[in-house]
């Protein structure tokens, strides 16, 4: 899974997606809009001049979204975006509608047309979760220079016994949060380490405050390999 995989799904799987923007207080507030086109360098999108959301983006110069589909919680698999937008040139504004041409019907005359904008989301990072895969699918990545929110948390009581299940992954991370034993965040930890490795992951250990941060991005090929090295 890559980012332009990411986007594709997000243009022709999901295509409506509701987005995400801040209000004058801070406040939260979603819309549906359609991904017009997309590039290796990011997501294309359309709103007309006049509305709230046009003015959200101008202010906060930032969006997140969320595509999904699947017909049922289990089969569902869902694309996040979140970052940095601006505005787009004439050129990108004439090119979205004709890559989508039910939006002349929308939008039937050159006078109506004139209202629309095009925006680019083209720094940031996305996230896949696919509940139809096991074991769970899920990546999470960065374009145009923005950076991944990270990975597990374990705690530096973990001894990699390496005795838990291969649910690991999963009850590491609850674990970590809100351990009900000793034995049961050591153990998690540990084999979510060790599962991260036999899935062909990439991984980095971080110490800092006695903690342990493993983060995992997918690897490029080859063996996966663990580094080690102090914060500073």
């Amino acid at each position: 899974m890559q980012v332009k995989d990411v986007f594709l799904f997000l243009l022709g799987e999901a295509h409506t997606v509701v987005m995400a923007t801040a209000d004058e207080r801070d406040r939260p507030v979603t819309c549906a809009a359609d991904v017009m086109d997309c590039d290796e360098t990011g997501l294309y999108f359309l709103t007309a001049r006049g509305k709230n959301f046009y003015s959200r983006l101008k202010r906060g110069g930032y969006v997140s979204l969320t595509g999904i589909k699947g017909d049922s919680t289990m089969t569902r698999a869902a694309a996040s975006v979140s970052g940095e937008v601006r505005e787009e040139s004439a050129e990108t504004l004439k090119r979205l509608p004709d890559k989508n041409p039910y939006m002349y019907e929308i939008y039937p005359t050159e006078k109506s047309r004139s209202a629309l904008a095009a925006f680019k989301l083209y720094k940031g990072r996305c996230e896949w979760f696919d509940l139809s895969k096991k074991p769970i699918e899920r990546f999470d990545m960065a374009f145009g220079g923005g950076e991944t929110s990270g990975g597990y948390f374990v705690t530096d009581k973990c001894r990699a016994c390496g005795k838990s299940p291969k649910s690991a992954r999963k009850t590491a991370w609850t674990s970590a949060k809100k351990p009900s034993s000793g034995k049961t965040t050591v153990c998690a930890a540990a084999t979510a380490r060790r599962s991260a490795l036999t899935a062909r992951w990439k991984g980095e250990i971080y110490e800092s405050d006695g903690e342990t941060r493993l983060s995992h991005q997918l690897s490029s090929g080859g063996k996966p390999r663990i580094q080690k090295r102090r914060r500073s």
